[in-house]
């Protein structure tokens, strides 16, 4: 879990657009651009090659709720819980995470 998205984050949107919004790999909106760094510095690589991370977490944008499968690896957008948002679209809610030895189960609240 970390704040700012991963380059791949956009990548796995277009993906899941091309796959006609494949229910088996994706869920939520993207109400905004991704803002992430402008050099992708190989961090999503290394988690593949690794293969021991099965979910990537992140924040930063007020407005995007999806979660896609992308190469094997689910990247989520935990949904904000504040009203505070700086468009006229309020999102807020709560995400859950159910873990156990099967794995992470994610829930979205959206309020």
């Amino acid at each position: 879990m970390f704040h700012i998205p991963l380059v791949e984050y956009d990548d796995d949107w277009d993906c899941w657009v091309e796959s006609g919004y494949d229910e088996s790999i994706g869920s939520g909106v993207k109400n905004e651009s991704v803002c992430c760094d402008d050099t992708n510095n190989g961090f999503f690589d290394l988690i593949k090659l690794l293969g021991s991370t099965k979910n990537v977490i992140c924040g930063h944008e007020h407005l995007n709720t999806y979660s896609i499968i992308y190469q094997g690896v689910k990247l989520t957008y935990a949904i904000k819980s504040s009203e505070a948002s700086y468009f006229n679209i309020h999102i807020q809610g709560g995400t859950i995470l159910s873990i156990s030895s099967s794995g992470v189960e994610i829930e979205k609240y959206i309020t």
